[in-house]
């Protein structure tokens, strides 16, 4: 379980869409960037 979401209800309810919106808002919430356009995470920045 992370963020209160259990893991079975994350692969067996949801799309992959839906699981791959959630994870990526849930990583944002932990100070990850998404880039949309490239679509992959931007590398942290050291400083």
């Amino acid at each position: 379980m992370k963020n209160g979401v259990p893991y079975s209800t994350a692969m067996d309810e949801l799309s992959a869409a839906e699981v791959m919106l959630y994870s990526i808002t849930f990583s944002e919430f932990e100070g990850a960037r998404f880039n949309w356009h490239a679509m992959q995470f931007e590398e942290k920045q050291s400083g």
